[in-house]
């Protein structure tokens, strides 16, 4: 299919991530409690911009942690919510848990599979994240340099 055909048949495509908060918590819904929390709502609209997505896909491609690419951005926008839950390190930890789940939801369909824990230096809450490998075969989402997001069997 080319791209042409892909919008002919999908009209108000948006380029935007496919699927949403609420696909990610039917996928993990151990993070259920999530599902209105306002950081988190903002730290998925984060994660799932595209410009955050080729950020954590070079992370990966540098052999770093994929948040290595976005931590910066979580801890700016949401330190003092992040501060917080620190008094608390079940929910801490749980959320930021949910933060590296997120993270692998948002590059599997890119193609990406979990690789291993690796340290993160720099941040001031998060201490190792996952890294991803990058497989082509298994992308169903590539970016284009449009860019918006489309299925991977669309020829651009």
């Amino acid at each position: 299919m080319t791209f042409d055909e892909f919008l002919k048949q999908n009209p108000n495509h948006s380029g935007a991530f496919p699927y949403s908060l609420d696909d990610f918590i039917d996928k993990y819904p151990k993070y259920q409690g999530l599902r209105y929390n306002q950081t988190f709502q903002g730290i998925f609209n984060l994660l799932t911009s595209t410009n955050s997505i080729l950020r954590m896909m070079e992370a990966c491609r540098l052999e770093k942690p994929a948040l290595f690419g976005v931590y910066t951005d979580i801890e700016t926008l949401y330190k003092p919510y992040l501060q917080e839950l620190q008094k608390n390190k079940k929910d801490f930890d749980q959320f930021k848990q949910a933060i590296g789940s997120l993270a692998y939801f948002v590059l599997a369909p890119f193609g990406y599979e979990s690789n291993k824990q690796r340290t993160m230096s720099g941040s001031e809450f998060f201490t190792s994240a996952m890294h991803f490998v990058f497989y082509p075969e298994k992308a169903k989402l590539k970016i284009v340099n449009r860019p918006i997001i489309v299925p991977f069997e669309v020829e651009y």
